[in-house]
């Protein structure tokens, strides 16, 4: 716990450095508008991630992020820190809290604490994310790697700026705590919306912010540990819908950095993982509040490329195709490129396991939708089942809410249009998740957000209800109180107070390539790999080569 606290502060740093130089740079040049707009340390936090994250893979391409990489990264903060800055952030950020504000900081920051340390409970951590990032902290960007295994071509840049903050080099273990520290920032964010409603401002976002913080710990709190693609993806689609909903307190045009961040962070989204999709429509919506500001249209469509295109170059690299597994999207004429064939039983199979992972890829995808829904709805768990159909019923209890809103004198019915385009966005997701690939975790970040939505014109709306973050604040204390307790590990306390839990470390076997070996884990090791030994792949590929007499080199399909 000791190593977290050390590193929430690392990161901390160098993230507010990098967000604040970027901001203050697009309002004083790009702008062209004083420093007047202020952010919370918490956005500039999320945006310094982006622009560290972009910054890292452009160095994967020249070099491994090991302690070099992240040596330039942090040279930088020196120049661009400004400590003065970062106070005033915080004072604009905090403001006078109530004091269940500050109990509410303390559990959540000690629960986050506690939770990072725990072996990672993502299962594709041991099949791929642990493997995947030995590689980016040993290798710059490995040509054809995804033909060593098709996952290590997923591309996802949450991995990328975990292995540049895996600190491996110093020699202790590979940290995988990145995730915890930016589930923690996205809780002060969140924290911000309680510490509003508790002083009174029930707004739409300061409702959905509070509420949003136990079904955190209630969705991701296993995650916490893990550099799993998944929880990043739901806590920017929350940050997205509470942001844009804060957007639609205040007057248009009146905060056009805030629009700035929302509008990077829905591009990050994609390149995380290809599931966020939907969350794009935030930025088309974002570019056609700029419709008649040339200048500020261009800027956005500029900041959008220099994301986008580093990301899918490195997916060229990697797979041959500048988005992998996407069927119908043509590859590169590279000797490394994965066959067609394979990328696209790469995308099927994805789609068939969240359908049903027990059943062959073929038969789950001959069977007509009205069948396999039923037999996939009847497998999940009864909380699981409950939250899709509310999220299911929310167009209709959203609908019922407007209805009864509208009957009153003053209804205020313009105020629910963010909420409203929010709905849309997120019925658009769920859609999306459900066709493509229905396994649970992947649909969290739309699925809670749909199960709020109907419930938060009654509070924003009723004035009795104003005061009643109260009771609500206090059952989500009582609620982190429980969880903390339950997810508690004594048994390796004393062994987590210094260090977090390592990878775990699985039997392997040697298996062949065309022309090399390398290993492939044992049949009690269940197709993962984790961290050690490396390199290991989860399935022997005999038909697969070395391109050269090192591992950089990379690897292809032989003929």
């Amino acid at each position: 716990m000791v190593a977290s606290a050390l590193f929430f502060l690392l990161f901390g740093v160098v993230s507010y450095a990098y967000g604040w130089g970027f901001l203050d740079l697009l309002q004083r040049v790009l702008l062209k508008k004083p420093a007047d707009e202020k952010l919370s340390f918490a956005w500039v936090m999320l945006t310094g991630l982006v622009l560290v994250t972009t910054i890292a893979i452009l160095l994967n391409f020249m070099l491994p992020l090991s302690g070099a990489a992240l040596g330039m990264v942090i040279a930088a903060v020196i120049i661009m820190a400004r400590w003065k800055s970062l106070k005033e952030h915080w004072r604009f950020a905090s403001g006078r809290a109530h004091i269940l504000f500050w109990v509410l900081t303390a559990l959540v920051a000690a629960a986050v604490l506690e939770q990072s340390t725990h072996l990672p409970g993502n299962p594709d951590t041991g099949l791929y994310h642990a493997q995947t990032i030995r590689w980016i902290e040993s290798y710059r960007v490995v040509p054809g790697l995804g033909n060593l295994n098709a996952r290590f071509a997923y591309n996802s840049s949450w991995l990328v700026v975990n292995a540049l903050f895996s600190l491996e080099f110093l020699g202790l273990r590979s940290f995988h705590l990145l995730p915890a520290a930016v589930f923690l920032t996205a809780m002060a964010v969140f924290l911000e919306g309680a510490a509003g409603w508790l002083r009174g401002k029930a707004t739409l976002a300061n409702i959905l912010k509070t509420l949003l913080i136990p079904c955190a710990f209630y969705v991701a709190s296993a995650e916490i540990s893990s550099p799993g693609t998944d929880l990043p993806v739901i806590l920017i689609a929350w940050l997205l819908a509470a942001g844009w909903l804060e957007l639609g307190e205040e007057p248009p045009g009146s905060r056009p950095l805030f629009e700035l961040v929302l509008f990077l962070l829905s591009i990050f989204a994609v390149t995380i993982k290809l599931s966020a999709g939907p969350l794009l429509i935030f930025a088309a919506l974002l570019l056609l509040r700029r419709i008649n500001n040339r200048r500020q249209l261009v800027i956005m469509t500029v900041l959008a490329l220099a994301i986008l295109l580093p990301w899918m170059a490195r997916s060229v690299v990697l797979s041959g195709y500048p988005l992998f597994p996407v069927a119908g999207i043509p590859g590169f004429n590279l000797d490394w490129r994965i066959s067609p064939g394979l990328a696209q039983r790469e995308q099927l199979g994805i789609i068939a396991w969240g359908r049903d992972s027990g059943m062959d890829m073929e038969e789950v995808l001959k069977l007509p939708f009205s069948v396999w829904i039923q037999t996939w709805f009847f497998d999940q768990t009864a909380n699981r089942k409950l939250l899709l159909l509310l999220a299911g019923a929310s167009p209709f209890l959203f609908g019922l809410g407007w209805a009864l809103l509208a009957r009153r004198r003053e209804s205020g019915l313009e105020r629910t249009l963010p909420l409203l385009a929010v709905l849309v966005i997120f019925i658009s997701g769920g859609l999306f998740w459900l066709f493509t690939s229905p396994d649970f975790r992947f649909g969290y970040g739309y699925l809670i957000v749909l199960l709020l939505l109907p419930w938060l014109m009654p509070f924003a709306f009723l004035r009795k209800l104003h005061k009643s973050s109260l009771p609500i604040v206090l059952l989500i204390l009582a609620y982190l109180g429980y969880s903390m307790v339950s997810s508690f590990e004594r048994s390796s306390f004393f062994e987590r107070l210094l260090l977090p839990v390592d990878y775990r470390v699985l039997p392997t076997q040697p298996c062949d390539l065309k022309n090399g070996a390398i290993l492939c884990p044992a049949e009690e090791s269940w197709s993962q790999c984790w961290y050690e030994p490396f390199p290991c792949a989860p399935f022997p590929r005999p038909n697969v080569e070395m391109r050269g007499p090192d591992w950089s080199d990379g690897f292809r399909e032989a003929d």
